[in-house]
């Protein structure tokens, strides 16, 4: 059985996500992730609390002239010791060219694979014998999850797919925002977006696109 109270001492919880002087893009999707990270964990926290600090970084920053990038690290036993860091938004590479992980495997199923936290083995691992700007992770299934930057956006017949949290991604949100809206805008067309798990083996019968909310939607090329 999971160790909680270990677990709370050790990971961190993240959020990264866009702010400017018009405030936190998508705050609200980013807070009810949080909220959710947060139970997963198994930290009591107020969620007045947490809500109460995403408004008080939004107040501190409407001089803000232009998006930048913002991230909490949470501490979960004392909330108001979590830290927030700002940098620039760097621009991503043309193209954006992506590998597929071949040794390594994620752990599929839900639980706190599905948040952003500081636990990054999997990814440190991949990133290190990587030869290209990203890395899709597969699960034990053989099944893709995301990217360590990115969800998945696999577009084949007019349709989005996007892998179900049972794959072990990310539950971003920029991905919990689309399927909200069920179809993202695209060349004055509205794609229609929906979940489904996709074998390593298929994801060459898709156009490759990566997303999340710091920088939207972008097409990959997959090497």
């Amino acid at each position: 059985m999971t160790n909680k109270i270990t677990d709370i001492q050790i990971i961190q919880i993240i959020d990264t996500f866009k702010i400017s002087g018009d405030g936190i893009y998508l705050k609200k999707f980013h807070i009810q992730r949080t909220l959710e990270a947060f139970k997963e964990l198994g930290a009591v926290v107020n969620e007045f609390s947490v809500r109460a600090l995403y408004q008080q970084i939004e107040d501190k920053n409407l001089h803000l002239k232009k998006e930048m990038k913002a991230k909490i690290t949470f501490d979960s036993v004392h909330l108001q010791n979590s830290v927030c860091e700002f940098s620039d938004i760097d621009l991503l590479p043309v193209p954006l060219t992506l590998e597929i992980s071949k040794n390594l495997f994620q752990l599929s199923g839900r639980g706190l694979q599905n948040y952003k936290i500081s636990k990054r083995d999997y990814w440190n691992q991949l990133l290190k014998n990587a030869h290209c700007f990203d890395v899709i992770g597969v699960n034990q299934d053989n099944g893709v999850t995301e990217t360590s930057r990115f969800n998945l956006f696999l577009l084949k017949d007019r349709i989005f797919f996007t892998p179900t949290l049972d794959s072990g991604c990310i539950n971003g949100v920029f991905r919990r925002y689309l399927l909200s809206q069920g179809s993202f805008e695209m060349a004055g067309s509205q794609i229609p977006i929906t979940e489904k798990d996709i074998a390593a083996s298929d994801i060459k019968k898709y156009e490759i696109y990566v997303g999340n909310s710091l920088r939207g939607m972008h097409k990959a090329v997959l090497i």
